[in-house]
C-alpha cells in the first residue's frame, strides 16, 4: 500500500503541472512520496513498540552479528544490476544514436510483466522455502521450487510469444508518438527481439538465489553475480566490437545471455 501511495504523488503532480520540462517537479514529487511511504509506515512501526531512538546494544547479541553475516553479502548483490549497466554503458560508443534509451524502454517493457509476476510468487514462497529448510524436507522444497518456476514459465511463455512475433506493433501503439517515429520503433523492436527470451531463465535465477538465502548461504550468489560482471563485459565486447556488430541487438542478447549463465552457474553451485 505505501508503494502505491508513493507512486500515486507521482502521478498526481505530473496530472496537476504536466510542463515539467526541466524535470524538477518529477524530483519533488519523488521526494514527497518516498515521505509518505515513510509516514504510512511509521505508525505500525510505534505499534509493535519500536523507538525512534536509535540503539547499539543489540549489536553485541551474536544473533545481530550473525544476521550482519548473512545481510551484508545479499546487500552487495543487489548492487550487481547496476554494476552491469556501468559494463553496458561503457560499450555506448558504439551503439547508434538513441541505442541506450531503446535499451532501457525494452527493460521497462520485460520488467512489467516479470517485476509483477515474480513478487507474487517469490514473496509468499520464500518463508515457505525457509520452512522447508529449517524442517530438513528437502524434497517438498524441490518440488516448491519445480512447481513455482514452472507454473511462472506457463503464464509468461504466451507473453514471450508476443513479445517476439508482436514486438513491432507494441511498440508503435505504446511509443510513437510525437517525436518517436518509425525508425525509433525499428531500434526498439531490435532490442525487445533479442531481449525477450530472457524471461525464461530470469525466474529460475531469482528463485534460486532465494533458495540459497533460505539455506543462510547469501555469499555464493554474490560471487555469482561478480563472475557474471566479467561475463557481461565478454559479450558485449564479442557481439558488439569484435565478433557480430550487433550494436543494439548484441547488448540486449548480453543481458538475456548473461541472465541464463547467473542461472546456470547457481545451478551448479
Amino acid at each position: 500500500v505505501s508503494q502505491s501511495r508513493y507512486c500515486f504523488v507521482m502521478i498526481v503532480a505530473l496530472l496537476v503541472f504536466p510542463a515539467d520540462s526541466g524535470g524538477m517537479l518529477l524530483a519533488y514529487s519523488s521526494l514527497l512520496g518516498a515521505l509518505a511511504q515513510l509516514l504510512l509506515q511509521l505508525p505500525e512501526y510505534l505499534k509493535k513498540g519500536f523507538s525512534l531512538k536509535p540503539s547499539l546494544t543489540g549489536f553485541k547479541d551474536p544473533k545481530i552479528r550473525e544476521w550482519f553475516e548473512l545481510l551484508w553479502p545479499a546487500m552487495l548483490g543487489t548492487t550487481i544490476g547496476q554494476a552491469l549497466i556501468y559494463v553496458d554503458m561503457a560499450f555506448l560508443q558504439f551503439l547508434p544514436e538513441g541505442g541506450w534509451s531503446a535499451v532501457v524502454l525494452t527493460n521497462r517493457l520485460i520488467q512489467l510483466p516479470i517485476g509483477v509476476l515474480q513478487t507474487a510468487l517469490l514473496v509468499p514462497l520464500f518463508p515457505r522455502m525457509v520452512n522447508l529448510v529449517d524442517e530438513k524436507r528437502f524434497s517438498q522444497l524441490d518440488t516448491a521450487v519445480v512447481t513455482g518456476v514452472g507454473g511462472l514459465w506457463f503464464i509468461t511463455l504466451p507473453l514471450m510469444v508476443l513479445f517476439i512475433f508482436f514486438s513491432q506493433p507494441l511498440i508503435t501503439v505504446v511509443f510513437q508518438h510525437g517525436n518517436f517515429d518509425a525508425s525509433d520503433v525499428q531500434i526498439v523492436t531490435l532490442a525487445l527481439l533479442s531481449q525477450s527470451f530472457q524471461i525464461i531463465p530470469y525466474f529460475a535465477r531469482d528463485t534460486l538465489t532465494r533458495v540459497f538465502y533460505a539455506f543462510g548461504d547469501t555469499k555464493t550468489p554474490l560471487v555469482v553475480g561478480l563472475l557474471a560482471i566479467g561475463f557481461k563485459a565478454l559479450f558485449n565486447w564479442l557481439f558488439i566490437v569484435e565478433w557480430m556488430h550487433l550494436g543494439v541487438g548484441g547488448l540486449t542478447l548480453s543481458i538475456t545471455l548473461i541472465t541464463a549463465v547467473n542461472w546456470l552457474l547457481l545451478s551448479v553451485s
